[in-house]
């Protein structure tokens, strides 16, 4: 049997999942949400690149700058890649 740890997201815990899951014998363990909980660590990695990309997007308006919201996420997400670490390894490594 195969385990699916996810948060409580409304696709997880469909119907049409929880069909998915019984057809291919898929347990599934649901964990809250913004809280020290198993789903945590990528739950505060979102979190950084999110508060980051807003506010370089914030400064970007500010200055007047020819600068996508895109590019402010993708900025702050390899900024995060590169400064995390987990272990002795940063994501932008591996």
């Amino acid at each position: 049997m195969l385990i699916l740890i996810s948060d409580q997201e409304g696709a997880a815990v469909s119907d049409i999942a929880s069909r998915f899951c019984d057809r291919f014998n898929i347990r599934r363990t649901f964990a809250g949400t913004d809280d020290h909980t198993i789903t945590g660590l990528a739950e505060r990695f979102i979190l950084i690149v999110r508060n980051a990309s807003l506010k370089s997007w914030n400064d970007v308006r500010k200055q007047g700058l020819q600068i996508t919201q895109d590019q402010c996420v993708s900025e702050a997400a390899m900024c995060s890649n590169m400064v995390i670490t987990h272990g002795d390894r940063t994501p932008s490594e591996a």
